[in-house]
């Protein structure tokens, strides 16, 4: 869909989850200062990616669009999807072996990275995709010295830190940022946007069990204030067994 709206140098301004004969997919809509508004459907089926694309700057060309994109039909050899309602079906996986679990979209793909340190647990990163959407978490832990001069207020350094390191490996363009709380600890959420792509990036970081936990979350940002953004900060627990 980003793609897609950057071919025709436009800005992707709704998009929702929708199903069609059970089959899961987006209906979006995009602004393009060339070909006007168009609206573009996409499904996922057993015979490959299904798409449909109208568009139109008059008024007329517009109403025609809605009716070809909506008169899609998947019949006959597609036969009925496995679906009941739109969107994924968010469930909980328990993230080992940080003993933690989150709801995620798709089950989460666990990557590690050894620390050098003799003995060290290392970088855990626990990530999903689902189509134009990123969710993950990454726990990394914090060095014996670290731990033995963490004060509030050198704790609250580290989150920072750690929050503006995510922004410049990015690359996108800081918004804002914001004091929370996350698994009961002082946390901050950063928000930064990639104007290429029209991605907004969300950061929160803190510490925890000795450790600095950061939940990130890259959406298109029509879909920064969605209830699966906000789903999936809630999501996470500690102690999961």
């Amino acid at each position: 869909m980003d793609s897609f709206a950057r071919s025709c140098e436009g800005r992707l301004t709704l998009q929702t989850d929708t199903l069609l004969d059970g089959w899961p997919g987006i209906d979006a809509s995009v602004s393009s200062p060339k070909l006007g508004p168009i609206r573009y459907v996409a499904y996922v089926t057993n015979r490959g990616l299904v798409t449909v694309t109208a568009s139109g700057a008059a008024s007329s060309a517009t109403g025609f669009a809605k009716h070809v994109v909506d008169s899609l039909a998947l019949k006959g050899s597609f036969g009925h999807g496995p679906q009941k309602r739109p969107g994924p079906d968010w469930k909980r996986f328990v993230l080992e072996p940080a003993v933690l679990s989150a709801e995620f979209p798709v089950p989460p793909a666990r990557q590690d990275n050894p620390m050098s340190e003799p003995g060290g647990e290392g970088v855990h990163l626990w990530g999903v995709a689902y189509g134009n959407r990123r969710f993950a978490l990454v726990t990394q832990p914090l060095g014996p010295e670290e731990i033995k001069g963490l004060t509030p207020e050198a704790g609250w350094k580290r989150i920072q830190r750690s929050n503006t390191l995510g922004l410049l490996q990015s690359g996108a363009r800081y918004v804002g940022r914001k004091k929370g709380t996350l698994l009961g600890q002082v946390s901050e959420r950063i928000e930064a946007t990639d104007e290429t792509t029209g991605m907004t990036l969300l950061l929160e970081s803190t510490i925890w069990n000795g450790r600095i936990l950061v939940v990130t979350v890259a959406v298109p940002s029509i879909l920064k204030d969605s209830p699966e953004v906000a789903r999936f900060f809630a999501s996470l627990q500690a102690d999961a067994k």
